[in-house]
C-alpha cells in the first residue's frame, strides 16, 4: 500500500497519543497540531493539491485503519517479530492483543507463540534487552498458563 491510497480512509482525529506526550503535559499541543494538519489537508484539497502532497500529512502519527488476513503460519512469524521488546511500541500492544484473542481459539497451536525468546534463544544478539526470563513468565501469563518457578 502506499499512502495515497490511505488517504481515502485517513482521518487527522485518529492518531497516536504516546505516554511520553501525556507525562510532558503537552497532550493539548499535540492533539493540536493533529487539528491543525487536519484543517491544513482541508485547505490544501481545496486549492487543488493531489494525493502525492496530502500524503506528506498523513505520515504524521495518524492511524489509518487497515484490514488483513492471516494463517496461522504467518500469525506465527508476525508474532515472533512483533511481540519482541524491540518492535515498536504501538505494534507490540496490537501482536500482543492479537495473540491473546487466538491462544483460547488454538492454545495447541499458539503455545510457543510470542516473541522468539519465549521458545527458544533470543535471535537478537547483542541487542538482546537482556529479559529473557521476565518476557517467558509474561507470555506464559498473557496465555494464562502456570509459571514455572
Amino acid at each position: 500500500l502506499c499512502a495515497p491510497n490511505l488517504l481515502k480512509s485517513a482521518r487527522y482525529d485518529r492518531y497516536v497519543l504516546p505516554e511520553s506526550v501525556q507525562q510532558t503535559g503537552l497532550e493539548a499541543k499535540y492533539r493540536e497540531a493533529f487539528r491543525q494538519a487536519g484543517e491544513a489537508a482541508v485547505q490544501l484539497r481545496a486549492a487543488g493539491a493531489g494525493e502525492d502532497v496530502l500524503s506528506y500529512l498523513l505520515l504524521s502519527g495518524q492511524t489509518v485503519p487497515v484490514l488483513t488476513t492471516m494463517n496461522a503460519g504467518e500469525l506465527y512469524v508476525f508474532f515472533r517479530l512483533r511481540c519482541c521488546n524491540r518492535a515498536q511500541w504501538e505494534i507490540r500492544q496490537l501482536a500482543e492483543e492479537m495473540l491473546r484473542l487466538v491462544y483460547p481459539v488454538a492454545p495447541h497451536l499458539f503455545a510457543k507463540a510470542g516473541p522468539a525468546c519465549v521458545s527458544g534463544p533470543c535471535p537478537e544478539g547483542k541487542m538482546c534487552c537482556g529479559r529473557t526470563a521476565e518476557v517467558r513468565a509474561r507470555y506464559a501469563a498473557l496465555k494464562g498458563e502456570p509459571q514455572n518457578g
